[in-house]
């Protein structure tokens, strides 16, 4: 069989959404979620604009999930009273907890540390003179 990076990288792509839809189902989060989640949660008070580049999706998908997000009590959003355009992220102790299920369904991955380093370096160096903010 001819080696495939890119057939290796789908597989490995619909194999841990296979292992990982359950626990994030049980969490009651969605796909695209986590990711926003465990932004918000370590940059309280950031903004839409931060959540979209940083997660590398587009304004509007960023604004689709952080809708739903908080529709369904995971997000808060807050206005500073002199900047009513900009809105800021919070995360809520539901949030918060749902975020421990998430982790805790992600901890189950053997090898996870060598695999991240790696994809850290692939991912670095696809997006190298992006200018992007590196690291997860």
């Amino acid at each position: 069989m001819e080696k495939s990076f890119n057939l290796m990288m789908f597989r490995l792509h619909q194999s841990s959404r296979s292992r990982l839809r359950p626990g994030m189902t049980k969490a009651g989060l969605s796909s695209g979620q986590p990711k926003v989640l465990l932004y918000v949660r370590d940059h309280d008070a950031c903004r839409m604009k931060d959540v979209s580049q940083y997660c590398s999706i587009t304004p509007a998908t960023a604004s689709k999930i952080i809708e739903k997000l908080q529709r369904d009590g995971f997000l808060e959003c807050s206005r500073k009273t002199d900047d009513r355009r900009s809105v800021f992220l919070h995360i809520t102790k539901k949030g918060e907890e749902a975020l421990v299920q998430w982790e805790e369904t992600c901890a189950r991955l053997e090898e996870q540390d060598q695999f991240y380093d790696f994809l850290l370096r692939a991912y670095d160096n696809l997006n190298e003179g992006k200018g992007d903010e590196q690291g997860a």
